[in-house]
């Protein structure tokens, strides 16, 4: 819905909301095979595949409606993701010394390994989350050209993202993570097939029952992939039905008509970010603290009880983070408004 000279979408507010609490269940440890945790992340959106798609999709939406140029538009990708990034780079590796050394054991970090510390420092090895912001980054700048070079036909830009989702999506559980560098390499992969996906559900701009259409026919597949899906994550079939899911979930997200949402969605969708980058504090904290208390952590109550909590407390440390300028450049990227541009959100 139009917004000034925006397009306000609704369902994708809601989409985001839904993604980060998925991402935060996904970090919460559990016992293996906790049946509370399997259920949510079945009825859940895969949250890092939304999250990349949507990042692309409305990368070419601002793109398409503000062109920039590429300077203005990589400092206000510097700011958004590499500058939470390097900040929770250093915070999760000093939690993760100062833990180390409260429980009597040698750090992970105190190596002076080069190629440890530059998977920390340019692949997201700081913390289990950090490969996203970093991989968006990297995805989100070879895309630009694609989308806003003059002299390309719209035509050869559409095929040219076509060929990068296929060709990611085909390469991707052919480097599964069993190592440092298939590991990168896969999170790459990952992130530039979604982006790619996203930008081009807008360049191609269907239409309303166009969108219709496509979201039940990625149902009805989606259902016909179920029965393929084998419990190897990169497995063909179980990497099949989440990119059938997650176009799902974007799609329906696309078409919902919603004029406005509930505030507290809104501000679910606009703290997404620091959730995503506050929740593994929580996911670890919590499960501690109630062991100190003597709660059965392993329990499914409690992993419920955890997820939520995470959240919430995550939401919470966001907003108030948000209420001090500097504190928000430096833990979600947003920038300070002056420096705000059309196209670099």
């Amino acid at each position: 819905m139009k917004q000034g000279d925006k397009v306000y979408y609704g369902g994708l507010d809601v989409l985001r909301g839904l993604a980060a609490f998925a991402v935060v269940v996904i970090h919460t440890p559990v016992a293996e095979g906790d049946p509370v945790k399997t259920s949510l992340l079945a009825v859940l959106p895969p949250a890092n595949a939304v999250f990349a798609m949507m990042a692309g999709f409305l990368m070419a939406d601002g793109l398409t409606r503000a062109p920039v140029k590429f300077k203005d538009w990589m400092v206000g990708r510097a700011r958004r993701l590499l500058v939470p990034y390097a900040v929770w780079t250093v915070v999760y590796v000093l939690l993760n010394v100062v833990f180390d050394a409260v429980r009597g054991q040698p750090s992970n970090f105190a190596t002076t390994d080069w190629f440890f510390w530059g998977n920390v420092i340019f692949c997201g090895g700081g913390a289990i989350q950090l490969w996203f912001l970093i991989m968006l980054f990297y995805a989100q700048v070879l895309l630009f050209f694609s989308l806003v070079n003059p002299h390309v036909s719209p035509w050869i830009k559409k095929t040219v993202l076509m060929l990068i989702v296929v060709s990611a999506f085909a390469c991707y559980p052919l480097a599964a993570p069993q190592g440092k560098t298939e590991g990168t390499t896969a999170a790459f992969l990952f992130m530039i097939g979604y982006c790619a996906l996203g930008a081009q559900l807008r360049v191609l701009d269907v239409g309303f029952h166009r969108r219709y259409v496509l979201g039940m026919v990625v149902l009805l597949c989606a259902l016909t992939f179920i029965g393929f899906r084998r419990a190897d994550a990169f497995s063909w079939g179980g990497y099949g039905l989440d990119i059938l899911r997650a176009l799902l979930w974007f799609v329906l997200a696309l078409v919902m008509p919603l004029k406005s949402v509930h505030p507290s969605i809104k501000s679910m969708a606009k703290h997404s970010m620091g959730v995503y980058t506050f929740h593994v504090l929580f996911t670890t904290l919590l499960p501690v603290f109630m062991v100190l208390l003597g709660a059965d952590v392993q329990s499914s109550y409690w992993t419920l009880l955890v997820a939520i909590s995470a959240f919430l407390l995550s939401w919470a440390a966001s907003a108030l983070s948000a209420r001090n300028p500097w504190l928000d450049v430096l833990l979600r990227g947003v920038p300070m408004p002056r420096t705000r541009c059309k196209g670099c959100e």
